[in-house]
């Protein structure tokens, strides 16, 4: 009898313990959140009934769009609300949004919805930039039908289009280049700039970048012709995607190329080489010049040398004798701009103008005077081996007969030898 007492007693703890449990589940159920029911279908049936919604506000200043709140009704049949929207105080308003919920009492209008929008091509997209709109809020009861009572009207204007930069600049005279600086929008909404390029002030203005960032405020324009002239205007982008107005379009001059070297002539000629002048270009920042020449039989012209800025001659002693060539000159600037090429100047090099005959005493060989000034001796070949050297211009080959082929090699001064003269044949 003891045991099943016992027994008893510990059983009915245990059994009211899960009665209880199970009464407590139930009751956070009960009082757990639910989510917002979902809006009734609205029926066309007014409801006159209900009171109309107070304290209507909309925030004008924003991005293309425009934040209203309002009072909560008090009325507990009140389910949600239904949101017109008009491009004039007098309508026609049209349905944009529905809330769910009777304090759901602030909505922001981005306009994106289907309803009309004062600027024309805007329907169905945001809203403009510096408009006014209006705007009513109606509520309605669980079944679905609308309040009919007069619905308060409020207006709010979005924010205007971002104003251009201040204090754009252009900077010319740079080489194939255009730099662009301005100081950065006040504005906060303003997220970057677009940058646009046109040949004339007045012409068509084609987009060259958009740049991201308020505080960016520097743009390169590169790959420009030589003495290039262009026009620029700069807007600012705001974070609704908005462009502004341009700002005022800034000039801008590409440096122009060094002028052509001009004078280019023939200083002087010797076996071998020729010596050009010219007149110094005018250019500041010339930094040198490029002599080219031309031979006649090749394909493409060949450098002969780059000369510094102070130079004004310079000798080609890569020549035949009697070597017709033609010679050109370059002028190029500090940031490597060049020239278009001086006017051609064609040379017919000198030669030995080297003549064999027989005499009675040998085989008399003579060449030209002027040619043989420019040497300190010239050796004398006979069948391609050396056999004298002279210091004038002619020398008696005793042993010479008709018939043998000879050359002349004039050595300069510093003991390099000019080009060989052609071979004479001993008549």
């Amino acid at each position: 009898m003891k045991r099943s007492a016992a027994f008893g007693a510990l059983v009915l703890p245990l059994a009211l313990a899960c009665a209880s449990s199970l009464d407590l589940g139930k009751m956070r159920e009960k009082l757990a959140p639910r989510g917002p029911e979902p809006a009734p279908q609205l029926r066309d049936e007014p409801n006159a009934e209900l009171a109309r919604v107070e304290g209507l506000r909309a925030i004008s200043g924003e991005l293309r769009a425009i934040p209203l709140r309002w009072d909560a009704s008090r009325e507990p049949e009140v389910a949600g609300y239904v949101i017109d929207r008009a491009a004039s105080a007098d309508g026609p308003f049209a349905y944009i949004a529905t809330l769910a919920d009777r304090f759901q009492t602030v909505y922001v209008d981005a306009g994106r919805d289907l309803a009309p929008k004062r600027t024309l091509g805007l329907a169905g997209g945001g809203l403009a930039h510096a408009e006014t709109y209006y705007y009513r809020v109606r509520p309605f009861d669980r079944s679905g039908r609308v309040g009919s009572a007069l619905a308060a009207i409020a207006s709010g204007t979005t924010a205007a289009k971002p104003a251009p930069p201040p204090s754009v600049q252009a900077y010319s005279h740079l080489p194939r280049r255009v730099a662009l600086r301005w100081q950065p929008a006040s504005d906060p909404n303003v997220t970057g700039y677009v940058v646009s390029r046109s040949p004339s002030p007045s012409g068509v203005y084609a987009e060259l970048a958009r740049i991201e960032g308020r505080h960016r405020t520097v743009y390169l324009d590169t790959a420009l012709p030589d003495l290039g002239v262009f026009y620029y205007r700069v807007a600012s982008i705001d974070a609704a995607g908005g462009v502004g107005d341009p700002s005022g379009a800034e000039r801008a001059v590409t440096k122009g190329e060094p002028l052509p070297p001009t004078g280019l002539r023939v200083a002087a000629q010797t076996i071998g080489a020729n010596t050009l002048q010219w007149e110094a270009n005018v250019e500041p920042d010339l930094r040198g010049y490029r002599l080219i020449r031309k031979r006649a039989e090749a394909k493409e012209p060949e450098l002969v040398a780059e000369l510094p800025a102070s130079a004004s001659s310079a000798t080609d002693a890569a020549v035949s004798v009697g070597e017709i060539v033609a010679y050109r000159l370059i002028a190029i600037d500090a940031d490597g701009l060049r020239s278009r090429p001086s006017d051609s100047v064609e040379i017919a090099g000198i030669g030995y103008e080297l003549r064999a005959a027989s005499t009675a005493s040998g085989v008399r060989l003579s060449w030209s005077p002027s040619a043989q000034a420019g040497f300190r001796e010239t050796r004398i070949l006979r069948n391609g081996e050396e056999i004298a050297r002279a210091t004038s211009a002619s020398y008696v080959h005793a042993g010479g007969e008709s018939g043998d082929r000879y050359q002349v090699i004039g050595v300069l001064a510093d003991g390099s030898e000019a080009p060989a003269s052609r071979i004479a044949e001993a008549e």
